[in-house]
């Protein structure tokens, strides 16, 4: 496991043509896709695990229980996204994720919310988070509510 970041962590996507509706613009379920390859690359980043070694190795999941997003312009094949993913809550069991996503040409795509809650996979039920994966999760939060500096 790496140290902390010391910026706000963007995840890079480029839009792919298996994305996209006959309209050819991504297919609107997509950017839930997105927000949440974002959120997880995030969360392995700061704890060393993805969601998939968590589930097998340490029998934890983190499904979502709540997901909103916020359309803003359309993305087409070939479109890079920048997608800024912050941490806008830490409960006992809860992470509220938001991820701004901005077209690399320029402007906003999208923005959404995801709030996940951590369990034990066996019993199904919510558990508190490990320590280890508090600390840093909370140390990102602080890091990524701070204004940005002019």
């Amino acid at each position: 496991m790496t140290g902390l970041p010391r910026r706000l962590y963007v995840h890079r996507r480029v839009v792919a043509w298996g994305d996209c509706d006959p309209a050819r613009i991504v297919y609107t379920p997509k950017f839930l896709d997105y927000a949440l390859e974002a959120a997880e690359a995030l969360f392995a980043r700061l704890v060393g695990v993805d969601w998939y070694r968590l589930n097998l190795e340490r029998g934890q999941g983190q499904p979502l229980v709540h997901a909103d997003l916020d359309f803003v312009s359309a993305a087409r094949p070939g479109d890079r996204l920048l997608l800024a993913v912050r941490i806008a809550a830490l409960s006992r069991a809860t992470l509220t994720y938001r991820v701004e996503a901005r077209l690399a040409k320029g402007g906003r795509c999208f923005d959404a919310t995801l709030v996940s809650v951590l369990i034990d996979t066996r019993r199904f039920k919510s558990i508190s988070w490990p320590k280890d994966y508090r600390r840093r999760l909370a140390a990102y939060a602080a890091l990524s509510q701070r204004k940005p500096r002019r």
